[in-house]
């Protein structure tokens, strides 16, 4: 059996290229936009899809949901139990897809005409981007099942293609919308939404050709679903936090300070990601053995699970502190004039925020692959909320508007003790700990 490094370097190593390929076209693609939209076309831009991306945060979930049940029978070395699991994760997401259309169509909708603050020249632009972007993330929901199939497979090389391919057709958008400037807008929502039905095709040609256990001649599995579907529910707990706490502090940005601070928001979270590439490679190589070795090889976990948390600090901590001290010298450097107003302020949050996040996620996921997720859930939903009830206090009080990313920080770094602390006291019998000398 191969041991852990020997596993983790192959598929970290896989992922190296797309990660390197995905910075550079976001670095440039980003440049690309705010110059061809300017400061007000980019935060208008960033308000519209920060409430359609609403409606996204349950991709991840299902994402998660989906590999830690196909990780679970990879684990027992079930191929027929895995065929079936994917079958009728497949049915799931395509009721999350139809579902994502449906709310953003309505309650979406609803918001965009009486709430979103946007320029009036700019509203038939939001417009186009707002639909645009809804047909985006039913794709991106599609997608979430194939991309669960793969990542359970540690097919990471595959992954690290689409990953060149997506990161591509982005700076394709960027260009596209730097030519046609009168119109930017919407042609880069356009094309984005294009390039996520054309990788979702992809997604789906190569499952249904390559990957063992990838089909719908199983048919649907009731206990599957249900199983399934219930773990995903309580889950969608964690999803509903992640609205308040990120998208819902940045539509409140959005109704008190306006699009140019969505705009300052929107860069400082482009860099927080392009940063946290690196270290989502390492996630990206590590959940699947996480999610494996929980249920097969126990004894050994602890190891594991502490080594991927010291890796994850190490990943993220050093980008982080170089960012932080020369936020205004990089930004002045990447933007040239175009940086927006209180983009250094809200970056150095974004740096903290990246820190916490990827320290979090090997906890986050022992504690999803052991399947007791209920009290979790809650606990993470209710400090979120906090999180965003914080934020609207905040602004109401006339404090600066970089003041909220720092109440988002603060409730990840709660958030995060809480999971050390649930996984050492309700996970204790599942996990062998090394005993203290």
């Amino acid at each position: 059996m191969e041991n852990y490094a020997r596993r983790l370097s192959r598929n970290s190593l896989c992922l190296l290229l797309k990660a390197l390929c995905c910075d550079v076209a976001n670095f440039l693609a980003l440049k690309l936009v705010v110059d061809a939209l300017g400061v007000s076309g980019y935060g208008t831009y960033a308000a519209v899809s920060g409430l359609v991306f609403v409606f996204s945060r349950l991709n991840a979930v299902m994402e998660n949901s989906v590999c830690r049940f196909l990780g679970k029978e990879l684990g027992h070395r079930d191929g027929d139990g895995y065929a079936v699991v994917f079958t009728s994760a497949l049915g799931l997401v395509v009721v999350l897809a139809i579902a994502v259309v449906l709310l953003g169509e309505t309650v979406g909708s609803y918001y965009f005409r009486h709430f979103l603050v946007v320029p009036t020249e700019l509203s038939g632009a939001a417009r186009v981007a707002f639909h645009a972007g809804i047909v985006m993330v039913a794709a991106l929901s599609m997608r979430t099942v194939f991309s669960a199939a793969m990542s359970s497979c540690e097919r990471m090389s595959v992954l690290a293609v689409f990953g060149l391919a997506e990161g591509l057709l982005s700076l394709a958008s960027a260009a596209l919308a730097f030519a046609f400037r009168g119109r930017g807008i919407e042609i880069y929502a356009l094309s984005l939404s294009a390039s996520s039905i054309l990788l979702l095709i992809g997604f789906a040609v190569y499952c249904f050709l390559r990957v063992d256990g990838v089909s719908i001649v199983h048919g649907f599995n009731g206990a599957a679903v249900r199983e399934i579907g219930v773990f995903f529910l309580w889950s969608t707990l964690n999803g509903v936090g992640n609205v308040f706490r990120y998208d819902g502090s940045a539509l409140l940005l959005n109704r008190f300070a306006g699009v140019v601070c969505n705009a300052a928001w929107s860069v400082a979270f482009q860099v927080r990601d392009i940063l946290y590439v690196i270290v989502a490679v390492f996630h990206g190589a590590v959940s699947p053995v996480l999610l494996r070795d929980y249920h097969e090889r126990p004894r050994d976990f602890a190891r594991l699970l502490m080594g991927s948390v010291c890796v994850s600090g190490v990943l993220s901590v050093i980008p982080a502190a170089c960012v932080a001290g020369f936020a205004p010298r990089f930004l002045e450097w990447w933007l040239g004039t175009s940086v927006p107003p209180m983009a250094v302020a809200f970056t150095r949050c974004a740096m903290v925020v990246m820190v916490v996040d990827a320290l979090s996620y090997p906890f986050s996921a022992t504690i999803m692959a052991g399947g007791r997720v209920v009290l979790y859930q809650c606990v993470l939903s209710a400090l979120a909320v906090a999180s965003f009830l914080a934020a609207w206090v905040l602004l109401r009080s006339g404090l600066p508007e970089w003041s909220v990313l720092a109440a988002v920080a603060t409730g990840n770094v709660i958030a995060l003790a809480y999971r050390v602390l649930h996984v050492r006291v309700f996970m204790k019998d599942d996990i062998t700990w090394p005993k203290s000398r």
